[in-house]
Order: C-alpha cells, then structure tokens, then sequence
C-alpha cells in the first residue's frame, strides 16, 4: 500500500468545496458529500467522489496539525458532478463537469496570447520581424533544456518563420516574448499586399509535455498595404520622402549616405544630407532587407544640412548594411 495523503473535502457554502489534503494516508475511506471524505492509502489513490453538479469552487488546503495552510483556489464557469485523483503518480486531480474535464495536472500549459508586427503596418515588399508573446497558463515549469519553439504561418503558407532560442524554464503564470530568430527564406516574412491571417504556434514539434495541446495557436489578421507611390522613382515612397523633409518629386533630393569612413577595426564614421531640426537613427543590419534590429546610435537631432556620426560596428559575423532611419 502506497501512502498518498489523507484528502478530506466538504461542502462550506452552496457552491463552495474544501479539498483538505493531510500529512499522512488513514486508509480508503469512503464518504459522500454533506460529511468528510477521505483520499487515503488505498494502494491504487484513486476514489472519486459525486459531488451531483453542486460545486463550482474548490479551497485546496493543506493540514499541519491543527492549521490548514491555503494552497489555492479553483473557480471553475459550471457545477462540478464528479472529482478523481489520477495519472502515474497519481498527483492529478481531475474534475468531470457537465461539458468539459478540469483538471490540475503538474504540467505546463503554453499559449500565444499576442502576435506584434516591425513596422507595426507593413506595406508590401517590406520584410517583417514577427514577435510572440508565449504564457505558460500550466501548474508546472517547462523544462529547462528544451527550446520553446513558436512557428508562425501566413494564411496556408505554414512555418514561414520561427524562433527556437528560447531554452529557459518558463514557470507558472510567467511570460516570454520571443522573436523569430529562422525561417524558411531567413528570419523576417516578407510582406505581400492583401488581408493576412498571421498564426502563431507554441510548441508546434510537440516536443514538451503539457496538460492540453489543442490550445497552442493564436491568430490575428493584419491588413498589408499595397507598395507606396515614388513620384521621382528614387526608391523612397512619397510618404517617406515627406517624413524625411525630401522633396518627393526631384529625384536630387532624398536621404541617403553620403559617405562611410572606417576609422578603425569596429568603428565607422557615417556622413549624410540631413533637415535641421529632424531627428535620425543610424542602424546596422545582417541584410538590405532585414528590420532595424541593431541600433549603432541612438536618437541624433540635426542642426545642419550634413550630419556626420560615429560609432562601433557589432559583429554579425557576415556583410554589414546600415540604414538611416528618420525618427517621428
């Protein structure tokens, strides 16, 4: 006989249920619902009780002589008819209500709660960074080791990008943003014009065991603007040319790189036509088409026609690209 703990419920209100779990086994004794219950060391751990569609909430409290020390509560949106301890361990317990199965199981439970979009309103031909807001909903860590992958799809096009860094415990009621960091075409989604139905899926390889699976995917849409008009055909649209201060029909005026000076190994000096009085960014980039993830400066407010600034170059261990970023 294995020695599982001695459980004692009763009712306390109309809807109220007390699960008292004690120090140690007294034997399987049975019980009904208006008297205590006992969970005991019947070998085997595993009575169920009818609770006849009474019970809604459920105290778990723990018993340390004469104190009971509260461990939580479950409020659950229907009456509960039966309650059983389960699994391998027996450590699960598991409520069977009129359309559903609760349950605590020690397992993690991981959902997407967010999708975010770099730029937040892509127009078409931009490459796109996707971001996933992954929370672990589950009464257990996910175990350290293994990454939290999210695969992300757009429409029937299915793990178009994905992130699989991740590889910390994620613990109960705890949040993580990941980004994806691979792809099939590289890490960004390049955008094509049209109403999109962007999903995110944590877990996608099912390589962590959780209490539910069929929870994992998260959808949002998201509106891709068609290419903007570039009157004077220099490759900045009319709408950048206007935040920038560039006159959008002459072909002369446009913010670009003037000139790029290596100062040192690591270090770079960049010169170009800038507005006074606007503010820029300078970022360094994998690609001519990644998103502005790597930041050599910070925000630079101009005071002249021609802005030069220097700073150190991160190792990306391929071709450097930088961009200059007008900032609103």
């Amino acid at each position: 006989m294995r020695n599982c703990g001695t459980w004692q419920t009763e009712i306390t209100a109309a809807d109220l249920f007390d699960l008292n779990l004690g120090a140690n086994g007294t034997g399987g004794e049975s019980g009904s619902s208006n008297r205590p219950f006992v969970f005991g060391n019947s070998g085997k751990c595993a009575s169920n009780l009818d609770l006849g569609h009474r019970a809604r909430r459920f105290r778990l409290q723990r018993e340390a002589g004469p104190l009971r020390h509260l461990l939580g509560t479950l409020q659950l949106p229907e009456p509960v008819a039966n309650l059983c301890f389960g699994g391998t361990n027996q450590e699960m317990l598991f409520l069977t209500a009129g359309t559903s199965l609760y349950g605590i199981t020690r397992r993690p439970d991981l959902v997407v709660t967010a999708i975010n979009l770099s730029p937040a309103t892509p127009h078409a031909g931009q490459s796109v960074r996707l971001t996933a807001t992954v929370k672990n909903q589950g009464t257990a860590a996910t175990p350290a080791g293994t990454a939290i992958r999210v695969a992300f799809s757009i429409g029937s096009e299915t793990n178009v990008v994905w992130s699989d860094s991740y590889t910390d415990g994620l613990p109960p009621d705890a949040s993580v943003v990941l980004t994806a960091n691979d792809g099939v075409a590289g890490s960004s989604w390049l955008a094509r014009e049209g109403a999109k139905s962007i999903f995110a899926t944590a877990d996608d390889g099912a390589e962590i065991k959780e209490s539910l699976k069929q929870n994992n995917s998260f959808m949002r849409n998201q509106n891709v603007a068609p290419v903007p008009a570039d009157s004077d055909g220099d490759g900045m649209s009319d709408r950048d040319e206007s935040a920038a201060g560039t006159d959008p029909r002459n072909v002369q005026s446009a913010l670009r790189i003037q000139s790029l000076e290596l100062l040192e190994p690591g270090r770079v000096k960049l010169t170009w036509a800038s507005i006074p009085n606007k503010k820029y960014r300078v970022a360094a980039l994998s690609s001519v088409t990644a998103p502005d993830t790597i930041g050599l400066t910070g925000v630079i407010r101009t005071t002249n026609s021609m802005t030069s600034k220097s700073g150190g170059v991160p190792s990306l261990g391929r071709p450097v690209y930088f961009r200059i970023t007008v900032v609103p």
